[in-house]
């Protein structure tokens, strides 16, 4: 029995001293956690939001998107024999990407060109021998149609045999791959992707204050935020026929991109010459957080930061024009965000009335 309590408390011991490392750890662990200071006041610089002129021309930003991209998918099912592209490749239009097994329906062929030629035979030979043989008018028709029939099925096969070639509809670059050699497939599996960017549409947002100044078929200037100091050259070719909840209408800008030096996905702007002249909220650059679909600014309110949700419109230099989400005299923080979380205090260095 001694035995026993001994052995128990050795057991309580160990257990006890392992929930005390454990806990010895845990506590330096947090204790090299970054954790804001919540009380810590945040220097920051801010600025009171006015309206002003837009000026003659009118900055958009947007994304770049690939004027043709589509879903690589078979039109029969079966085992995939062969795949002839990778990602990341060229391909042509044409060109063979995947050959599906199509040995049986090719020792189906070799029936149906039998049954067609036996066909063909007998509705020759019943039409050539009506009168002198007496074959009926009954006679000849059936044999045509089953030297009809017989050519349906052998083109019917012949089609079935060709669709087991998956090929390229357009050139483009193989931008998703996802079959392997051996793989078995279906009409609705997925195999691959294929995006053209020899071509490229430049979506923007325009308000509905501002779609007067856009013209169908119009030539503008873009620029790409990757390539700076290279200029495009696009065409608008689709102005929405409706606007959005928030009143804006989608416009797409077609450009040439023979190099392919631009990616679909990257942002670009384009200036277009604004005939209204009216005044809008424009905030520094600096004070957006977030990306340009996806904006947000702070807000010093109380002493605090308010993180707050904008919608951007045009941009100009080194300021964005702000559709939504602010008023004029809200004072934004356009410095020292780096710190800031929503509710954050804050100290105020520098305030800009204008």
């Amino acid at each position: 029995m001694k035995k026993k309590l001994i052995i128990a408390a050795l057991i309580v011991i160990a257990i006890s001293a392992s929930a005390i490392k454990l806990y010895n750890n845990k506590r330096i662990v947090d204790n090299k956690i970054y954790k804001p200071e919540v009380d810590k006041s945040v220097l920051v610089n801010t600025k009171l939001v006015e309206y002003k002129e837009a000026g003659n021309m009118q900055t958009y930003s947007g994304a770049f998107e690939a004027v043709r991209e589509i879903v690589i998918m078979p039109q029969m099912q079966g085992e995939a024999k062969a795949v002839y592209f990778k990602e990341g490749d060229f391909v042509s239009q044409g060109k063979l990407l995947v050959q599906i097994d199509d040995e049986l329906l090719k020792a189906q062929l070799i029936s149906a060109k039998a049954n067609y030629d036996n066909a063909n035979k007998n509705y020759q030979r019943y039409k050539n021998s009506a009168s002198a043989e007496g074959i009926s008018q009954v006679q000849i028709d059936n044999a045509y149609l089953a030297y009809k029939v017989a050519e349906s099925q052998l083109k019917q096969l012949e089609t079935n045999i060709e669709k087991c070639k998956v090929k390229a509809a357009f050139s483009g670059i193989i931008s998703s791959k996802s079959v392997e050699k051996g793989a078995v497939v279906g009409m609705n599996s997925i195999l691959g992707k294929i995006t053209d960017i020899s071509s490229l549409n430049l979506t923007i947002l325009v308000p509905e204050s501002e779609i007067v100044n856009i013209k169908q078929n119009s030539s503008v200037k873009i620029n790409s935020n990757v390539f700076k100091d290279k200029d495009y050259f696009g065409r608008i070719e689709f102005i929405s026929p409706s606007a959005d909840a928030s009143h804006n209408y989608i416009v797409k800008i077609k450009m040439a991109n023979p190099k392919s030096e631009i990616k679909a996905g990257m942002y670009g702007s384009v200036a277009i010459n604004n005939q209204t002249n009216g005044k809008s909220i424009f905030i520094p650059s600096s004070a957006i957080i977030g990306s340009y679909k996806n904006a947000q600014v702070y807000v010093a309110n109380n002493g605090r930061a308010e993180l707050r949700n904008v919608k951007i419109g045009s941009n100009m230099a080194s300021e964005v024009q702000i559709l939504e989400g602010l008023r004029e005299s809200d004072e934004i923080i356009y410095s020292g965000m780096i710190n800031l979380r929503n509710g954050s205090k804050i100290s105020i260095v520098k305030k800009n009335v204008k």
